[in-house]
């Protein structure tokens, strides 16, 4: 599953306001974080969650899967680190 937040890719465009930008990007994550819940329970094989390095993306991810675990009582796993468009 690859996703890119068509709303947030919209908003950058615009000159917004600090508290815009925040409401914005508060969305990109909560549904961020319905696809990554989405594939742990099994509703998607797989997801790639990209982005610059330092971003938090590995960390926003396992947070999320450790959560699931947890309260699921599942082991889950997951993999993390980098790729270039020849290796895909």
């Amino acid at each position: 599953m690859s996703y890119v937040d068509p709303i947030l890719a919209k908003l950058s465009t615009q000159n917004l306001e600090i508290k815009d930008i925040r409401v914005a990007l508060d969305k990109h994550y909560d549904r961020l974080r319905r696809f990554i819940r989405m594939v742990t329970k099994g509703d998607g094989r797989s997801l790639i969650v990209n982005g610059d390095a330092g971003m938090g993306k590995t960390e926003f991810t396992s947070d999320i899967i450790e959560d699931y675990a947890e309260q699921t009582k599942t082991v889950c796993g997951f993999l993390s680190g980098t790729l270039s468009a020849v290796d895909l």
